[in-house]
């Protein structure tokens, strides 16, 4: 729905914007929509699993290099007499979002790509990472990075500093 979403001619009642410009609405709610889906897809896929194993590699690929990355600049930086306090909180977590960024993106590309899979005839989460691969080269895998970043970044510069104070508040003392 989100993908061929945009706003209707109040004249004809078809899209006049978005990725089905001039076509009506296929699904007139959230649930009508999931209903066809499934009887089209099968409950299996047509339950919103398609791409499931794709988000959660990048689920992972993020908070695993979000966190590592944040401990071990901190570490690195304390060592190099870095004081404790915002400023290398938020250093630490403006790198920490970059680098998050620079893990999550391939699969980042292949969640996106594989949820899309069925409009371009294609499928398989490998057979689409062999495509980006040949037709692209690896810098297919980073195509949208910056607004990866500026969309993870930010959350990634309030979270921590504000768990770095709750810690501090509650007496937690760092790993």
């Amino acid at each position: 729905m989100l993908a061929e979403g945009g706003r209707r001619d109040a004249v004809s009642g078809t899209l006049a914007t978005g990725l089905r410009v001039g076509h009506s609405p296929r699904w007139t709610s959230s649930l009508g929509c999931l209903t066809a889906t499934a009887r089209q897809e099968g409950v299996a896929q047509g339950l919103l699993l398609r791409g499931v194993g794709a988000s959660m590699s990048r689920a992972a690929l993020l908070t695993a290099a979000q966190m590592a990355s944040y401990d071990h600049i901190k570490t690195v930086s304390r060592r190099r007499g870095v004081p404790e306090g915002p400023s290398l909180h938020v250093g630490a977590a403006l790198v920490s979002g970059l680098l998050a960024t620079l893990a999550c993106n391939p699969a980042d590309v292949l969640k996106s790509r594989v949820m899309a899979a069925q409009a371009a005839g294609e499928s398989g989460t490998l057979a689409i990472a062999w495509q980006v691969a040949t037709r692209e080269g690896p810098l297919g895998f980073y195509r949208g990075f910056a607004p990866a970043y500026a969309r993870i970044g930010p959350t990634i510069l309030i979270q921590l500093p504000v768990a770095e104070t709750l810690r501090r508040a509650f007496g937690v003392r760092a790993l």
